[in-house]
């Protein structure tokens, strides 16, 4: 939590609780709190940056941070949600409120629940609405936007730890590093890769020399991966599919080792400000329901018809026309790991006999009509609030470090920097189809014009590369997807991995590499998870 010098933890949190409102705290938090007068809540923080778990056993309510204290207990129900299973197919991460097992449920992002004489239902606490009238001028609020991202940094690096910085030369881990160094936390960390688009280490010195911090750099290898595989995807409670999760560990790791014992990360910018190429490119689809109606009409025959989008370059119209009539989030998902009709070519045909009706594509529309905003990027924004932040990037980064010994802090997720994001129209974060507009023209004068102007790479691993040169990776692959005694043979089809890796050997882009990486994780999770 971020509290002034001196305050409890213990007395803030049961403050809110006497309150009835967990949205008076701000920070990182998951906490269960009793009392005679309100009963027991539990609650977690607006991003759900810490886990909260809990089980309904009749009248009783059994909650814990992790799953497998949970899984101890002999009367849960533990057995494998299928629903999960095939959202995590979907997705390489499992959304909450589900977990991998049919018994157990996670506490979403800025959700409560409260027991007293009977049991109650998770409830949410606190909104973020992106609106369209700004709430001030441009100036003032890329002045707020500066003085509110520099007290954040600053109440993190008083903590009295040794603070460090995640250094990747993006925009956001350059914005903290910049904040950091005048507040007294000047280390910063990178890692970096041979494979040179892979390897941002030169846009992390530009930022590093032009803050004057202490930069430590360290190159990560196949080797690397292998020997660390089994210990990070194995600190996950469930079935987690991000490989950026083995560079975070990796670089944690490397920090804890400089003697660093918390880390600053840059998470929350890209979902705050729209720097996501998806938010861009759906932008672009979105132009199509403004075209006259005799143009539609045209274009429409035209992707109707085979026959025409056999024809060079007349198939790519197709796509868009076929892309741009779909209604969000069916549109982005389109472009995902593989859409839902072809789910029968990836399952066992038992799976889909017992899966009944759920696909993943209803777990994804669920949370997009949970979103209050009035521009399509800013519903975007919120939907990724969720499926991208709390369910995924702050997932990997937070467990990556835990392993690695190390905690993390999110600045960028500081409730004044958030609550200023919603205030920004549509038109202002993705200006003419360009990502992070207000952002960048905000920290003109503060960041180096070289991060301000460099396409969005992230936080990646070359697996893509190393799956085709690195003879002990490539044999660990075959082994864990494509041998009869693979743990994933239940579920998923031989074939269609074999596909998938066949693919990847005879294509140059990463893209099937990319679809491999959720089913190597899920077989590498599945033999240390008792899970039945």
């Amino acid at each position: 939590l971020l509290l002034d010098p001196g305050h409890d933890p213990a007395a803030a949190i049961f403050a809110a609780h006497r309150a009835g409102d967990p949205a008076v705290l701000d920070g990182s938090f998951a906490y269960a709190c009793w009392s005679e007068a309100g009963g027991l809540e539990l609650a977690v923080d607006l991003f759900r940056t810490r886990p909260l778990v809990y089980a309904r056993l009749g009248d009783t309510l059994c909650f814990a941070s992790r799953t497998e204290v949970l899984r101890a207990l002999p009367t849960i129900d533990t057995g494998t949600d299928l629903a999960a299973l095939v959202d995590y197919l979907s997705f390489a991460v499992i959304p909450a409120p589900r977990t991998f097992f049919r018994g157990i449920h996670k506490l979403r992002a800025a959700h409560r629940l409260v027991a007293r004489e009977r049991m109650g239902e998770p409830e949410r606490y606190w909104h973020l609405r992106y609106r369209e009238d700004g709430g001030g001028s441009r100036a003032a609020l890329a002045a707020a936007l500066r003085e509110r991202l520099a007290g954040a940094v600053s109440r993190h690096c008083g903590t009295g730890d040794r603070v460090g910085c995640f250094l990747s030369g993006g925009l956001d881990s350059s914005t903290v590093v910049g904040y950091a160094v005048v507040h007294g936390a000047p280390d910063a960390f990178s890692i970096g890769f041979d494979e040179a688009r892979y390897d941002e280490r030169t846009y992390a010195r530009i930022t590093a020399r032009h803050f004057g911090a202490r930069h430590h750099e360290r190159v990560v290898t196949p080797d690397d991966l292998v020997d660390s595989l089994e210990r990070v995807v194995g600190c996950f409670d469930e079935p987690f599919g991000n490989s950026s999760a083995i560079a975070v560990y990796q670089c944690a790791r490397f920090a804890r080792a400089q003697g660093m014992t918390t880390l600053l990360a840059g998470d929350g910018g890209d979902e705050l400000f729209a720097g996501n190429e998806r938010y861009a490119t759906d932008a672009l689809f979105q132009r199509y329901a403004h075209l006259p109606a005799p143009v539609r009409g045209l274009l429409g025959a035209v992707a109707a018809s085979d026959r025409f989008c056999a024809l060079p370059g007349v198939g790519k119209v197709g796509r868009y026309v076929r892309r741009a009539r779909l209604p969000n989030p069916d549109r982005i998902l389109s472009y995902g790991l593989y859409a839902d009709q072809h789910l029968a070519e990836v399952v066992q045909p038992e799976l889909l006999a017992a899966l009944g009706d759920h696909r993943a594509v209803a777990t994804a529309r669920a949370l997009y009509a949970e979103g209050e905003a009035e521009s399509e990027v800013g519903r975007l924004l919120l939907f990724d609030h969720q499926l991208t932040l709390a369910d995924n990037d702050l997932r990997k980064v937070t467990e990556g470090c835990a392993v690695a010994g190390v905690a993390v802090r999110y600045p960028m997720l500081d409730r004044g920097v958030v609550e200023l994001a919603g205030q920004l129209p549509g038109d202002w974060l993705l200006a003419g189809g360009k990502l992070r507009t207000f952002y960048k023209e905000a920290m003109a004068d503060f960041l180096p014009p070289e991060v301000l102007t460099k396409t969005k790479h992230g936080f990646g691993l070359p697996f893509a590369t190393w799956l085709r040169t690195d003879a002990r990776l490539r044999e660990l692959v075959g082994d864990l997807l494509e041998s009869e005694t693979s743990p994933l043979a239940r579920w998923i089809r031989p074939a269609f991995l074999t596909h998938l890796h066949q693919a990847h050997l005879n294509e140059r882009e990463p893209y099937y590499a990319e679809l491999l990486w959720p089913f190597l994780a899920l077989a590498v999770w599945l033999p240390g998870a008792s899970h039945e």
